[in-house]
């Protein structure tokens, strides 16, 4: 079952319980239709190549490769920049207070939702990529060494 067709270079997708969620890295769109497929939303246009996304149940969240980390409330408005200047933002995950990213610099860093300084959780990682939060840690793999890590929020 096709949802959406002709996007540009897909990357980052997320689901909720009502709305599939996606980067076109080649188009700079973060895009959302309903589960059952329907009306096709641009959250956001003119990026510089969004990559990964996430949402909680009043956002969406992304990475642009460009070096920022942004968010949009999920039925549409302001972009917000969480965070700029980021050295290749990859992978991304939210809880209820922080937006946590990895970076292609070797960064695991975290920003509070709300807006204020980023904190930098974890320096000099080889490539970290993929990254979840549970209640008290922050867990990443690096594509580099082939390890798992993990660290206090």
């Amino acid at each position: 079952i096709i949802l959406a067709s002709a996007q540009s270079n897909p990357s980052g997708i997320v689901v909720d319980s009502t709305h599939v969620y996606w980067t076109n890295v080649g188009g700079g769109q973060v895009m959302k239709i309903p589960l059952g497929g329907g009306t096709l939303v641009t959250l956001a246009s003119a990026m510089s190549s969004p990559f990964d996304i996430v949402v909680d149940s009043t956002h969406a969240y992304w990475t642009n490769s460009g070096g920022e980390v942004m968010m949009v409330p999920l039925a549409g408005g302001t972009l917000v920049t969480l965070a700029s200047a980021v050295n290749g933002p990859l992978a991304i995950a939210v809880d209820s207070t922080h937006v946590y990213w990895t970076s292609s610099g070797g960064e695991v860093k975290k920003t509070p939702i709300v807006g204020g300084a980023s904190i930098t959780l974890a320096l000099a990682q080889s490539t970290p990529s993929g990254i979840v939060v549970d209640s008290t840690h922050v867990y990443w793999t690096n594509w580099g060494t082939d390890d798992v890590v993990k660290v206090p929020k």
